[in-house]
């Protein structure tokens, strides 16, 4: 697990100052500037996923939603995949997506 770094991303643009992150003392503060993910960092990504997956599961959830599936932790019937190309959520749309 990487914790206290940058956040990955495909890239180092940051997210617009619309959107706010909920900080631990409940104030909003900005979203932080990511950093793009390394080729040789994508295994520890995929293990991170892995983990997380399989902790979750034990835990007692019924699944787990995933960009990446990890049918292969937990199983093909609890990974569900959401391609949502239209939703601007954290600046995520996809140029020349359409929301109608």
């Amino acid at each position: 697990m990487h914790y206290g770094g940058a956040p990955i991303s495909s890239t180092t643009k940051a997210i617009s100052n619309k959107w706010k992150i909920l900080m631990p003392d409940a104030a909003y503060g900005p979203y932080p500037q990511p950093r793009p993910l390394v080729t040789h960092e994508i295994p520890d990504v995929v293990e991170d996923y892995h983990w997380e997956a399989t902790n979750a599961i034990e835990a007692g959830f019924d699944g787990y939603m995933v960009v990446q599936a990890i049918a292969a932790a937990i199983g093909a019937d609890r990974v569900g995949v959401r391609i949502s190309p239209a939703i601007d959520h954290l600046d995520a749309m996809q140029p020349g997506a359409s929301r109608h």
